[in-house]
C-alpha cells in the first residue's frame, strides 16, 4: 500500500507531453531519474482543463519506477480503469497534474 502511494506521487510530478498525433497524446516521464517510460491517452474526449479524465482513455502504458531497492514495472494490464487522472495545459504543453485515485497497481 505504501509503495503504491509513493509511486503515484512520483508519477504525478514526472510527466509532460512530448508528442501528439491525431487521436493520441503521449506523456513521457521526465525530471525524475527513478521514473522512466510513457503513457498515451486517446485525446478524443480530453478537456485538459484540470478535470478528472477517465483512465479508460489510456491506450498505452509502459512505466518503470524505482522505489528504494524495488523496481516496479507497470503495463496497460496494471492500469486502474475505474480511477482518473488530472490533465492540464501549461501554455501549449499538456501535463499530468494529479490523480483522482490510482493510475496503475501491480497488486504488490
Amino acid at each position: 500500500m505504501r509503495k503504491r502511494a509513493i509511486v503515484l506521487a512520483m508519477l504525478v510530478l514526472a510527466f509532460v507531453s512530448t508528442s501528439a498525433t491525431a487521436g493520441t497524446l503521449r506523456f513521457e516521464a521526465v525530471g525524475n531519474a527513478n521514473v522512466s517510460g510513457y503513457l498515451e491517452f486517446d485525446d478524443t474526449n480530453l478537456t485538459l482543463d484540470g478535470s478528472c479524465e477517465s483512465n479508460d482513455y489510456i491506450t498505452a502504458l509502459d512505466l518503470r519506477v524505482v522505489v528504494g531497492q524495488d523496481v516496479i514495472n507497470f503495463t496497460l494490464a496494471d492500469m486502474v480503469t475505474d480511477d482518473n487522472t488530472v490533465l492540464i495545459r501549461v501554455g501549449n504543453v499538456p501535463m499530468i497534474f494529479n490523480g483522482c485515485g490510482d493510475l496503475a497497481f501491480t497488486g504488490v
